[in-house]
């Protein structure tokens, strides 16, 4: 089975954005783990995924959240 670690930055206007990030995150069913620290107005989301397609593709949907002015990733996949 494939697995991916993510490590990704979301930079969001307000704390709706930062809310919604995480609530869409969480209900990926391809999320083992996941665990996110906040700075002023970022999201850092560190996860463990059993397929890193659908991640690719939640990211994809992230970044066209009016609200998200951009996302950073990091993926490996091992």
């Amino acid at each position: 089975m494939e697995k991916a670690l993510i490590l990704l930055k979301v930079e969001c206007l307000g704390e709706d954005c930062i809310e919604e990030v995480l609530n869409r995150v969480k209900q990926r069913s391809e999320v083992k783990e996941a665990g996110m620290t906040f700075g002023e107005f970022d999201v850092y989301l560190i996860a463990e995924v059993s397929k890193s397609l659908e991640m690719t593709k939640l990211v994809m949907e992230l970044r066209g959240y009016p609200s998200v002015i951009s996302t950073t990733t990091l993926l490996i996949v091992g």
